[in-house]
């Protein structure tokens, strides 16, 4: 199972790669799509937090918690992907359009 979740974070990542380098809108849209998730998971673990201080409880059970709540999990794996895409992408495609060509 570990394989088949590696493979698809991996295919996600080139997919959200390729959509960066169709176009300046498409890649505007996905780090659109990264900063509502940002904002989204910060706000479950604000949430979080602020309901573990004002019961004055800290058990592990409201720690995972956090990683039950659905919005967590989509908004977190989108970003993963989005980072492992954004970080990537230079890595294997160089755009060196100020090199003259020979």
């Amino acid at each position: 199972m570990e394989w088949v979740i590696g493979l698809l974070a991996i295919a996600g990542a080139v997919l959200i790669g390729w959509i960066h380098g169709m176009s300046r809108l498409a890649a505007r849209l996905a780090d659109g799509a990264a900063a509502v998730s940002l904002v989204v998971a910060s706000s479950v673990l604000g949430a979080a937090t602020f309901r573990t201080i004002r019961n004055d409880t800290v058990f592990m059970t409201e720690i995972h918690s956090i990683l039950l709540s659905p919005a967590m999990l989509i908004c977190t794996a989108y970003l993963t992907l989005h980072w492992i895409a954004r970080l990537g992408t230079p890595a294997f495609i160089s755009r060196n359009t100020n090199k003259p060509e020979s």
